[in-house]
């Protein structure tokens, strides 16, 4: 992992983290992007600050182990090891075990999103030729001046994603575990009783007051805890968790706007759409015609 540390150390952040390498050729991945996260603090804040989106994210952690909670799954990534997350899913990260880290994301978009459906949830680890695809990327990414070294891009990618695949198929039948710590254990436990009160369709459910309340904690003890323990504020996870739940239920066409309003704690739809157009840009309207019919 140190060498391809090195390799990713030379990627520079995209200026615009939906507009990436285009694929001219007849690739299954287009629109491609690599980024690197080196420290625990720019992780969880950009990561969180992102709106929610269409492109599959692929996780390669070379350095620092730590969990990725994905729609209230918790899995342990540690270094050499690659998650994939699929679009509009809720994820963050917690009990990163340094400030430290090397996190290379590769995020993408596809025509076919149903054929990476057995990825969900699945943490991998990566062989030799995995690394070796992964070196060959970074620097086809990094040299991409030419059409053919971008369409590149594309097809090395896709291979990949197959090598991982493969992966796959050999790793689910001895799937490692998942081992906690106390810190874990504190953390999950925390967001479980925080979700129990967040699953709750009734408006006051999803008031930090009454999750206080529910948790027996102050309102001051538990905004103090889950900032220390998750690095950003449980307003601010409490309204992102709001957007994924509405995403999630856009995908059925029988559900009216103000249905999903309701159930996602809101009261009134037109409080809904103010908060739903500023955590994503676009009114929910707009943003269910544009990914969901």
């Amino acid at each position: 992992m140190k060498r391809l540390s090195f390799e990713a150390e030379q990627i520079r952040s995209p200026k615009n983290y939906f507009d990436g390498v285009r694929c001219e050729w007849h690739c299954e991945t287009d629109n491609i992007l690599f980024f690197l996260r080196r420290s625990r603090s720019e992780l969880q804040h950009k990561t969180f600050a992102s709106k929610p989106h269409s492109r599959f994210v692929l996780i390669l952690n070379l350095q620092t182990p730590g969990i990725v909670s994905v729609d209230r799954n918790y899995l342990s990534l540690s270094p050499g090891q690659a998650l994939l997350i699929q679009p509009f899913q809720f994820h963050h990260y917690l009990n990163i075990a340094a400030e430290k880290l090397h996190w290379l994301f590769i995020t993408f978009e596809t025509g076919t999103p149903e054929a990476l459906e057995e990825f969900r949830f699945q943490v991998l680890s990566l062989d030799d030729d995995a690394t070796a695809r992964i070196s060959r990327l970074i620097h086809l990414y990094r040299s991409r001046q030419s059409a053919l070294r971008s369409n590149l891009v594309g097809v090395e990618l896709q291979g990949l994603l197959i090598v991982l695949r493969n992966r796959l198929v050999r790793q689910l039948a001895s799937q490692p575990l998942f081992k906690s710590n106390r810190q874990s254990v504190r953390s999950m436990k925390l967001l479980k009783g925080i979700h129990l009160c967040l699953s709750q369709s009734a408006r006051h459910a999803h008031t930090i007051p009454y999750i206080a309340r529910q948790l027996a904690l102050s309102e001051s003890r538990l905004r103090f805890i889950f900032r220390q323990q998750f690095g950003f504020s449980l307003g601010a996870y409490i309204r992102h968790y709001q957007t994924h739940q509405a995403l999630s239920l856009m995908q059925n066409p029988a559900k009216s706007l103000k249905d999903i309003a309701m159930a996602a704690g809101y009261t009134a739809l037109s409080t809904f759409s103010r908060a739903f157009k500023l955590q994503t840009g676009v009114s929910p309207a707009k943003f269910r015609k544009k990914y969901f019919v």
